[in-house]
């Protein structure tokens, strides 16, 4: 349990590094690209714990950090950097709304059948004195 949790926290520790080095990493020289790498293997760690969502997040935004960087110059042929930047960001904003929605309706989804499931596992005021009276 304890390695989930540092799993969980090395996930979020990574989608804000990969965040932090999108928008430098469109300048040259910037040592951002590297920390995308870091925060790939945080994403891939992340994973491993469970947190699937959040890993995939990062992957995204890792993957658009190299799109922007100037490694990939390549692609400025076919389209405007500033509206690539902007695109994957707001993409990136999308796609993590909808992973926060789908979140949101998981755990309501498990908290209710957590709830039920402890209610169907404590024994009611009714059967805990019928069983005494049986003794």
């Amino acid at each position: 349990m304890r390695l989930r949790r540092l799993g969980f926290l090395v996930g979020k520790i990574s989608l804000a590094i990969a965040v932090l080095a999108y928008f430098p990493s469109v300048a040259p020289f910037t040592p951002a690209i590297l920390l995308s790498f870091l925060a790939f293997f945080g994403a891939v760690i992340a994973a491993l714990s469970g947190a699937y969502r959040t890993a995939a997040l990062t992957a995204y935004v890792v993957a658009a950090t190299f799109l922007v960087s100037p490694i990939s110059r390549g692609i400025e042929r076919y389209v405007n950097l500033g509206y690539l930047i902007v695109g994957l960001a707001v993409l990136g904003a999308i796609i993590a709304i909808a992973l926060y929605r789908q979140y949101g309706a998981s755990a309501k989804t498990n908290t209710t059948v957590d709830g039920d499931a402890q209610k169907a596992a404590r024994p009611s005021p009714l059967t805990s004195a019928s069983d005494e009276i049986d003794r």
